[in-house]
């Protein structure tokens, strides 16, 4: 195997791989190999990728579902100074055309599949292709590095308590950005991994947070663990868990105030990230023995080392202090471009990326969140949020079990329409009168819909535009 390295990112995974993680066991879905096996296991497709004999950097489309053989495929293609591309099913790639569009020169499967001879021309420092589709569930490569994911995952690191030697465990998509950056965590602290991208009941999933020391996942996920928690606070000694990770979406208030609940030495991180920035951006750090801090509470922290935030209004002009407007990130993390779009060339005259999301700093610099551009209204001038509504129907409506909120253009202005799932019959026009009597009628929703189940994609994100098209349209 050659020890030539482009830059110290490669040269420190090949360290970590071969060198530091010694005896560390790798459960995936419920299959367990030693780490020192899964390192003769990537020098071993080191070797078969090696064995092609390519003259210029291919791009390898990595497909996950392969429990270990994921991680020890995508691991070879830095190695070897190729191009990944973590990625999920190959039936659904075929049907959407995906591998058409973006035409990797391999498919990795359970064998080197030749798919293009097209040479591929990405800057020498574009090593990885993250797939990402917010809300949308629209796809879009997002053009990164092993240098970026690796130098946003020492970073977040530093910001959070993880011990070397523990267990790590999480129930995501393994192609996800998130369950790379997880992946990255357990390599960089010597961990252990129990995790599974497979869909699991709620039962299971408990099962696995239980014997785990930290476990990551959505607010969905995350939320379940917590009222599990919550129920059995007086039974907890014997539970290994240290800490609870939420990223992706939105973390109620309700499971915030749940987990404080607990009164156990478990520390809850609220993590704010995207797959521009190659893994986080903000964390805020929850202990359920201390006492709550509503403005902190509420935020999802403060800015990791080596990226920045700047808000900014609909006029171009940055917002003051609490202040609320469109979030934009610079940094040495954020991404080149989308693949094979000019989406970015305008904005990138410009060091800042617009993310989309709305929000505000507070004036002891955290930063909040209050949802994606298209969630945000005004009613008389005046800013209002869908999450605003949803975090008060979940705090004041028990049998309300999970909520949505999405606008929609009805008579030349924007309205809100909340869909919430209930245990039980409610009327919502008790929900409306308790919202005009306590956050006023600025806040009233358009509409109140009660569904079975809020759709999500498999990230845990909110499938808004399947409720458009069922319940809009």
């Amino acid at each position: 195997m050659k020890n030539k390295f482009s830059n110290s990112s490669l040269k420190l995974l090949h360290n970590l791989i071969f060198t530091q993680n010694k005896n560390r066991k790798y459960e995936v879905d419920g299959f367990t190999i030693t780490s020192n096996d899964f390192a003769l296991k990537i020098k071993k497709k080191i070797n078969e990728i090696e064995s092609l004999k390519l003259r210029n950097r291919s791009l390898f489309m990595v497909l996950s579902n392969r429990k270990h053989q994921f991680f020890i495929d995508l691991c070879a293609v830095w190695l070897t100074n190729n191009i990944a591309l973590p990625f999920g099913d190959l039936k659904i790639s075929k049907n959407n055309n995906f591998i058409e569009k973006i035409q990797p020169n391999f498919i990795l499967g359970k064998k080197i599949i030749v798919n293009s001879k097209k040479k591929i021309n990405f800057k020498h420092n574009i090593d990885t292709v993250i797939l990402t589709s917010g809300t949308s569930g629209l796809q879009k490569g997002v053009l990164t590095s092993l240098d970026k994911l690796i130098g946003n995952s020492n970073s977040f690191l530093q910001k959070v308590e993880i011990d070397q030697n523990k267990i790590l465990g999480f129930s995501i998509p393994y192609y996800f950005t998130s369950a790379i950056c997880f992946f990255f965590y357990a390599i960089l602290k010597s961990l252990n991994l129990k995790i599974t991208e497979k869909k699991i009941y709620p039962a299971m999933l408990l099962n696995q947070a239980k014997e785990c020391n930290y476990f990551g996942g959505p607010p969905s996920q995350i939320s379940m663990i917590i009222s599990y928690l919550n129920m059995n606070k007086n039974n907890l000694k014997k539970l290994k868990l240290q800490a609870l990770m939420s990223s992706g979406d939105f973390l109620n208030e309700r499971f915030v105030k749940e987990f404080l609940e607990i009164n156990k030495k478990i520390k809850l991180y609220k993590i704010y990230g995207l797959s521009e920035v190659s893994g986080r951006l903000c964390v805020c750090e929850l202990n359920s023995i201390k006492k709550y801090n509503k403005n902190y509470y509420l935020s999802v922290g403060k800015v990791i080392r080596g990226m920045k935030i700047k808000i900014f209004d609909e006029m171009g002009k940055e917002c003051n202090k609490n202040q609320i407007g469109e979030i934009l990130v610079s940094g040495k993390f954020l991404f080149d471009k989308y693949f094979k779009t000019n989406d970015l060339d305008k904005s990138y005259k410009s060091k800042y990326f617009k993310t989309g999301d709305m929000g505000y700093i507070s004036n002891q610099n955290y930063v909040h969140i209050i949802g994606r551009k298209d969630d945000v209204f005004k009613v008389d001038g005046i800013k209002v949020s869908t999450l605003v509504i949803q975090n008060f129907i979940l705090s004041n409506f028990p049998n309300i079990l999970d909520t949505c909120g999405i606008t929609k253009l009805i008579d030349g202005s924007l309205k809100p329409i909340i869909f919430f799932v209930s245990k039980k019959q409610i009327d919502t026009m008790l929900i409306k009168l308790k919202i005009r009597d306590v956050l006023g009628s600025s806040h009233l929703p358009y509409k109140l819909i009660n569904i079975e189940n809020i759709p999500r994609l498999k990230s845990g994100k909110l499938n808004k535009e399947y409720l458009r098209i069922n319940y809009l349209t």
